[in-house]
């Protein structure tokens, strides 16, 4: 159990309403019993990094660990948990490699593309199921809508240069973005050079059957690994290929919402722990995940409801670790009865079944009591 006092940030402006990640019914940011935090874009610009993983650095609570600038491979740790034990997502939908987790940040995205970025610290298994014990982090993309163009470049030491465009033009009743982003650097020292290229496409169209959103993400990465994986071997290298295919929908009646799902994200790394002996201890992996969720929200005077379920496969082909597949389902229900205007309380129940584990169940109920403007309590009497 545990009990918390917050207050949200003082602000001379009027924010937004936002519907943030801790919650499948929606919930206001002031009001949810979470600890949760929201990197808008205006934040984005004005951070000190470009790359989207580093810029969550910045934040408190959550520990960045950088093997190489520019987003070449960072480790996300959330609260003290580790970098396999929290759950990202592109849109909602998770994207956790199923090799390993420090290639959960190789994100098919270019600097451009995220609208926010909404973290929860703390445990959210009964919400989005295995490895986020730690919490979440949820990437929001832009929705295309009208006509714009953005262009960026930037250079610096070490040869290092930076450019990138965004488009946004409408072809009929689809809306469309396009972006692309490169990045060079030949290194601050011995085997640090690096070269990133990313590209997204993004389309949106609004049917009678509701609003769908279409997106391919891909992004390559060449770099040196400099003792990323051992010091015994100063002169790693690594090549990583990442592409994201997303499809998503919502449809809205009465006081029902559905939001069907479907996603394929494939992986290919080759890493050579000597670049200086070609075809020696050198390893080729190709992952894959894929499947599709559906979600369902109940909302009226009463009480808001969500439940779900989602059907995944994993499967890997590598060099060193052979191959291997796992099917993972999982359902889940979220409860949040509308008891007084300053109390925000839900209850949460998630089942998930893996070939590997068999079956897992999570549980949540936290709350959270508006003492006056500016201040709430927050209870958590049980999670998982």
């Amino acid at each position: 159990m545990s009990v918390s006092f917050f207050s949200p940030a003082w602000a001379s402006t009027s924010l937004e309403r936002i519907i943030v990640t801790p919650s499948r019914t929606g919930s206001l940011s002031e009001r949810s019993g979470r600890s949760v935090t929201v990197i808008d874009e205006s934040m984005m610009k004005f951070s000190v990094y470009d790359a989207i993983p580093d810029s969550m650095g910045e934040i408190g609570g959550i520990d960045v660990r950088r093997r190489g600038v520019e987003g070449v491979q960072a480790d996300i740790n959330i609260r003290g948990a580790n970098f396999e034990q929290n759950s990202v997502l592109i849109d909602g939908v998770k994207i956790n490699d199923p090799q390993t987790g420090h290639f959960t940040m190789d994100l098919p995205l270019t600097a451009m593309d995220a609208d926010r970025i909404e973290i929860l610290k703390g445990p959210a298994s009964a919400l989005y199921g295995p490895n986020s014990f730690g919490g979440t982090i949820n990437i929001i993309t832009k929705r295309p809508s009208g006509k714009s163009f953005a262009i960026m470049a930037e250079g610096g030491s070490f040869d290092y240069v930076s450019a990138g465009a965004s488009l946004e033009y409408p072809l009929g009743p689809v809306n469309n973005r396009f972006s692309f982003e490169s990045r060079h650097s030949s290194g601050y020292m011995n085997d640090t050079a690096f070269d990133i290229f990313a590209f997204t496409d993004k389309a949106s169209i609004d049917t009678f059957l509701g609003v769908y959103d279409l997106m391919f993400g891909y992004q390559k990465k060449d770099f040196g690994a400099s003792n990323f994986y051992s010091n015994l071997y100063p002169d790693e290298e690594e090549h990583t290929d990442t592409r994201f295919f997303n499809i998503t929908g919502e449809a809205e009646s009465g006081d029902l919402k559905v939001a069907p799902k479907l996603f394929l994200r494939r992986h290919r790394d080759k890493f050579m722990l000597d670049q200086n002996r070609p075809g020696w201890q050198t390893n080729y992996s190709t992952n894959y995940t894929y499947g599709g969720e559906i979600n369902f929200v109940f909302e009226n005077e009463i009480l808001d409801a969500a439940y779900g379920a989602e059907v995944a496969q994993d499967t890997i082909d590598s060099t060193n670790m052979q191959t291997h597949s796992r099917t993972r389902d999982g359902i889940y229900i979220e409860v949040s009865p509308h008891l007084h205007e300053r109390l925000d309380l839900k209850f949460s129940f998630r089942e998930d079944y893996s070939t590997d584990f068999g079956w897992e169940y999570a549980p949540l109920v936290n709350g959270s009591i508006e003492i006056f403007k500016g201040l709430n309590i927050s209870i958590e009497p049980f999670t998982r």
